[in-house]
């Protein structure tokens, strides 16, 4: 019987001449990685064509243990798996993650790591290679701190200034000191959910990864066009370029001043910036981009400067201006294409008690618009909600907009008379960007933007330090070159 069974079997392998098997790439390659922190995994497929099951002898990194690499074959970890089955006409996965050696000097920084998976079939081989570029990093305070608050560090003043970038974990609260960062610092945050408990032993989940600054607290970003202040998620795989909400945002508590954000790029968040009750910020050549709440909210604020800046790409309102409180914005684009919400959205009021909202504090709203652009895809991309108890003084001033239902007769039938000076309401046809549809957004050739602003004293450059026209300025961030 035994003879006989043998003898029905289906051959295991072929093991004379070439073996007809496929890989899904000749070469895998992870994008920048943090020290210690690890990576995305990785994965491709050894395909078998051959009409018989084949065994592949070994699958193997070829440094062994003393790779940076971790490897596992179809389910199997291990730096070296044997005794791989694929049966015919299938495939089977292999998966692989890096960490990079955190002891690399700065002077090789970002680096290159590569090694090889070699696959063995009896009489047969192929070797795929494995290449990771690698970035040694500033730790805030450690990657182990998820989910907790850390207080900066400092007496007085801190400096961010090395070429290395900042990883922060958890929340960073700059509570009674001043932190200043440098053009050209990379600040990534390390977001996500997480679960934390309180003094009941009771846990929540929270949205991780903030940047908060308390009321004895600032932060000064000092970047240029050139060398910019970068704030982003961690995740520096390519697929996540444009994943929205990766970490909370920067906010500001209620009565902090004095944090200015010159030359930033806040990108990834889930809000960029959140100016909270009597908070005061100053922003100028900075960009604001691909949230997943909106880009600046400032919920009765008590000042907001935005000059020469650029808000786009949110998967709400570009801009809230909620509950009162003062705004001056100069020169600044809110672009909010692709989806339901305006770029613009005002109120001196709010509601406690959502949905009843019979609760309706008031605040006085004083906001003003100059050389402004608030554009996107909606019919109305300006809206403002006022109650008559207290004040809504909004001044939108050589400016481009573009509202339709804000007009009608039980809302503003008379917004563009009582609220713009020297405006033009834009409709989906007006030319005004180079290529929106790709988040270029500086300005077309026929742009109806170009020559319609008002000069401004000391606001000479736009957010690219290219000269504006002194007597017929381009409205927006952007000067038309």
């Amino acid at each position: 019987m035994i003879c006989v069974l043998q003898g029905c079997l289906k051959d295991d392998a072929m093991t004379s001449g070439p073996i007809d098997i496929g890989f899904s790439v000749d070469t895998l390659h992870f994008d920048t990685v943090f020290t210690q922190v690890g990576s995305a995994t990785r994965s491709f497929k050894i395909y078998n064509h051959e009409n018989s099951d084949i065994i592949l002898s070994s699958v193997e990194l070829r440094e062994g243990d003393q790779s940076s690499f971790r490897m596992n074959v179809d389910g199997i970890p291990g730096q070296a798996v044997s005794n791989v089955r694929i049966p015919e006409g299938d495939s089977i996965y292999i998966f692989i993650e890096v960490t990079i050696d955190p002891d690399q000097p700065v002077s090789e920084s970002p680096f290159v790591i590569e090694e090889y998976i070699d696959v063995h079939i009896e009489g047969y081989s192929e070797s795929i290679l494995v290449d990771a570029w690698g970035q040694n990093a500033n730790y805030i305070p450690n990657r182990f701190n998820k989910g907790r608050v850390y207080r900066l560090d400092c007496d007085n003043v801190a400096w961010w200034d090395d070429p290395k970038p900042y990883v922060i974990y958890g929340l960073l609260y700059i509570d009674s000191c001043v932190l200043n960062i440098v053009g050209g610092t990379e600040i990534y945050i390390h977001g996500g959910i997480t679960r934390v408990e309180d003094t009941s032993g009771s846990s929540r989940f929270i949205n991780d990864g903030n940047i908060v600054v308390g009321p004895e607290g600032r932060m000064v970003t000092i970047g240029t066009p050139d060398n910019p202040v970068i704030f982003s998620g961690d995740r520096l795989e390519s697929e996540f370029n444009n994943v929205r909400g990766q970490w909370g945002g920067i906010r500001l508590l209620p009565g902090s001043t004095g944090t200015t954000l010159t030359g930033a790029i806040i990108r990834n968040s889930i809000f960029g910036v959140y100016v909270d009750s009597l908070a005061e910020v100053v922003i100028s050549k900075t960009q604001i981009f691909n949230t997943s709440n909106a880009g600046l909210i400032a919920f009765h604020a008590g000042n907001v400067e935005v000059t020469n800046s650029l808000i786009h790409s949110n998967s709400t309102n570009s801009v809230i201006l909620s509950f009162g409180g003062k705004h001056n914005f100069r020169y600044t684009t809110l672009a909010n294409f692709g989806n339901d919400r305006e770029a613009l959205f005002m109120t001196n009021h709010f509601c406690y008690d959502f949905p009843e909202c019979e609760n309706w504090p008031v605040n006085d709203l004083d906001a003003t618009f100059v050389n402004c652009i608030m554009t996107g895809s909606n019919r109305d991309e300006v809206w403002l909600s006022a109650r008559e108890e207290a004040r809504a003084d909004v001044m939108i001033d050589h400016c481009i907009i573009r509202v339709e239902e804000l007009l009608d007769e039980d809302q503003y039938p008379d917004f563009l008379e009582d609220f713009t000076m020297s405006s033009l309401n834009c409709n989906s046809t007006d030319s005004l960007f180079a290529d929106e549809s790709n988040y270029d957004f500086h300005l077309d050739s026929l742009s109806k933007a170009e020559g319609r602003a008002r000069p401004l004293n000391a606001i000479f450059n736009d957010l690219e330090n290219t000269p504006r026209d002194p007597q017929n300025p381009d409205i927006g961030c952007y000067e038309y070159q």
